[in-house]
C-alpha cells in the first residue's frame, strides 16, 4: 500500500512540473557584424528572431576576457555596445533568460576585421 500511495504521488507531482523549452543560441545566419578596425572595436547585430524575445544577450572576448550584455527587442533582434577585439580574435555568444539559470549553449565566433566572422572549429 505504501509503494502506491508513493507512486501514486509521483505521478501527481510529476504532472504539475512545466516542460522547460531550451532557449537557443543566437543563429548565425541571423548575425551581422560592424568592425571599426580604427578602434579595434565590433558591434554584433541580430536580426530578429523570435525566440530570443526579450532575452539577454551576452558577447564575449576570450583573450581579453571583457564582454557586454544587450538585452533583445520583443522581436529578438538586437545590436550590442562596441567590443574590443583584434583581427582574427574570439568571441563567445549566448542567450539567457532572466534568472534563467540555464543559458543557451555557446557560439563560438571569429572576428575578421573584413566585416565577417566564421564559426569557431
Amino acid at each position: 500500500m505504501r509503494i502506491l500511495t508513493t507512486s501514486l504521488l509521483l505521478v501527481l507531482v510529476g504532472g504539475c512540473v512545466t516542460p522547460v523549452i531550451p532557449l537557443p543560441p543566437p543563429d548565425p545566419t541571423r548575425l551581422s557584424i560592424t568592425v571599426d578596425a580604427a578602434k579595434g572595436e565590433v558591434v554584433l547585430v541580430g536580426k530578429t528572431d523570435s525566440p530570443l524575445a526579450d532575452v539577454l544577450i551576452y558577447l564575449f572576448n576570450v583573450e581579453t576576457g571583457k564582454g557586454n550584455i544587450t538585452r533583445a527587442s520583443a522581436d529578438g533582434s538586437f545590436i550590442t555596445d562596441p567590443l574590443p577585439v583584434a583581427d582574427g580574435g574570439m568571441l563567445e555568444l549566448w542567450a539567457a533568460r532572466d534568472g534563467d539559470d540555464s543559458p543557451s549553449s555557446v557560439r563560438c565566433l571569429v572576428v575578421s576585421y573584413t566585416g565577417t566572422f566564421t564559426l569557431c572549429q
